[in-house]
């Protein structure tokens, strides 16, 4: 187990468990989440095969009263497959113990850091 400072130059107290946090959805056993300022990207909780990941990501849109992830704008499922990212995160507040609901993503994480967990990420 690490100790101290993390990645992030944060104490422990700052991480998060992603499994818990609020705001997610599930969709085809898939954990889903719109994140950024303005919900700028389609976030999924761990690496899926690309027709899972990309059927979670529409039913999550229809499910907040779009058509689809493209709201309507249909592009071929291999164009969509193409613009999604396998990546590493870590999910943290700035201030320990904070509102639940206040927890940050940052999916920049090293694969092998103790906190970091794989995330799928689809730009809106």
């Amino acid at each position: 187990m690490t100790t101290g400072t993390l990645s992030l130059d944060l104490p422990r107290s700052h991480y998060r468990d992603p499994k818990n946090l609020p705001g997610f959805g599930t969709f085809y056993s898939v954990k889903v989440c719109y994140v950024g300022d303005d919900a700028e990207f389609l976030l999924a909780l761990g690496h899926h095969e690309p027709r899972r990941v990309i059927a979670a990501f529409n039913k999550a849109a229809r499910h907040c009263g779009f058509e689809d992830i493209y709201d309507g704008q249909r592009k071929p499922g291999v164009v969509v497959a193409d613009e999604l990212e396998r990546r590493w995160a870590w999910v943290y507040w700035e201030v320990p113990h904070a509102d639940p609901e206040d927890w940050l993503i940052r999916w920049d994480a090293p694969q092998h850091d103790y906190y970091s967990f794989p995330v799928t990420v689809w730009r809106a």
